[in-house]
């Protein structure tokens, strides 16, 4: 069954979005619209925040618009205008060409398009060229303005912590001052050290809603470039991890592998000492202890829990579409509680880290052809993609020891302790 469908964009947003491309204004534009064909209650996809010009991976809501057009699930497609469809002319093009193949009208409250004649088909392509114009003259004027503020001595871009931007110049900001960053930095030598002391006095984070150490370290070079390291900056090595993606702490937070920079020596052989640590734990005190375990005292637990599986002949994981389309709607119910002014940006930014990681976690889901068995000696990356086939999460106990497996398919653990997985050790 198809459905019609609404599209909204707009580029910038701010707290107060007024005028005509708010997004009250395009919603009720679109709605009235599709009352005046006949239509029910549009489905609304929406890309907040995002440009026109960019194409369909940078623009979730509008690749699902294709996708839907494209699968015949689109009765018809509602926007504003062209130019909130899209300012590319490629991507509008694509988009002309899929909903007439597929007998799809697109309609606009701001534009007219007709494509049933050449000349309704020549007006659409002229309004394209002009959409696409003004963004390409837009973007020549804001690097126009960008230079020659530059030239002029102004402060470009955005405000380092502890100052406000004010006509071209860099004010303190009473509201983000820099004096107790320095002063935890200085009183712990430590930009872990010196997140715990800010978390503990509520000092205001610069973008999330605690400090961590990578944020004060940003702070405290930016104001003190003597604590930047001489050498050149270095990509760290990559590990991939075991258990990768599969501990929560039991405030919710994912726990992250860590390989210490000392090895430990086991008779013949020498191993990385590996850990995994929920950083919430690490930046505050508040939060409960232990907030990090090694990796070898979690093993026993988790080959045990393994080992339950029940091998079927052949499995296969499929995509959770629905819990995929419901994120999606969290997802843009949460960016538009922050354009109605409901969330601060930090709860924003809160929300979207959650809902990202529930995503990630079912795009990792894939079709597996036969459940292979687990050999332990095999690289973590491989053991790894093993696991999260199995389990969703492993949950913690308050002293971050397994208490228990979330199956994605409840039927795969045996209840007996001694099920017929082989295993390599």
């Amino acid at each position: 069954m198809s459905i019609p469908v609404a599209y909204l964009r707009k580029s910038r947003v701010t707290l107060a979005s007024p005028g005509e491309l708010s997004h009250e204004s395009q919603l009720a534009a679109v709605r009235g619209l599709a009352e005046q064909h006949g239509d029910p209650e549009p489905l609304i996809l929406s890309d907040w925040s995002r440009s026109g010009r960019h194409g369909t991976r940078r623009r979730p809501g509008y690749a699902e618009l294709v996708r839907m057009i494209e699968a015949g699930e689109a009765s018809a497609v509602y926007s504003y205008s062209l130019s909130r469809l899209s300012r590319s002319l490629r991507d509008f093009a694509e988009l002309v060409d899929i909903a007439q193949r597929h007998n799809v009208p697109v309609r606009l409250a701001k534009d007219t398009m007709n494509l049933t004649t050449a000349s309704g088909r020549l007006n659409v392509n002229v309004l394209a060229s002009v959409a696409a114009f003004e963004a390409e003259i837009a973007q020549e004027r804001a690097q126009d303005t960008i230079a020659a503020r530059r030239a002029r001595g102004d402060a470009v871009g955005s405000a380092p912590y502890g100052s406000i931007l004010r006509a071209g110049s860099l004010e303190p900001d009473p509201e983000r001052p820099m004096e107790p960053v320095l002063a935890a930095y200085r009183e712990t030598r430590s930009y872990a050290g010196a997140a715990r002391i800010l978390n503990a006095t509520g000092a205001p984070a610069p973008r999330a809603a605690k400090w961590s150490g990578q944020g004060v370290r940003r702070v405290i070079n930016r104001a003190l470039p003597e604590t930047q390291s001489d050498g050149t900056p270095g990509r760290k090595a990559r590990h991939d991890f075991l258990l990768a993606g599969l501990l929560t702490c039991p405030c919710g937070t994912t726990l992250t592998g860590r390989v210490s920079q000392q090895r430990r020596s086991y008779g013949a052989k020498e191993y990385l000492y590996v850990a995994y640590i929920c950083w919430r734990g690490r930046y505050d005190d508040a939060h409960p202890r232990p907030y990090m375990v090694n990796q070898t005292a979690l093993l026993p637990w988790i080959k045990a829990e393994a080992a339950r599986l029940r091998v079927p002949e052949a499995v296969e994981i499929a995509r959770d579409d629905a819990k995929a389309d419901a994120l999606e709607g969290r997802r843009a119910r949460t960016i538009e509680a922050f354009i109605d002014g409901l969330i601060d940006k930090g709860e924003r930014d809160r929300r979207l880290a959650v809902i990202g990681d529930e995503i990630a976690t079912i795009e990792a889901v894939t079709t597996i052809e036969d459940v292979p068995a687990i050999d332990w000696t095999r690289p973590p990356e491989t053991i790894n993609q093993v696991l999260r086939a199995l389990w969703r999460q492993v949950q913690m106990g308050p002293d971050l020891r397994p208490v228990s497996a979330e199956w994605r398919v409840p039927e795969w653990r045996s209840m007996s302790k001694h099920a017929r997985m082989p295993t390599t050790e």
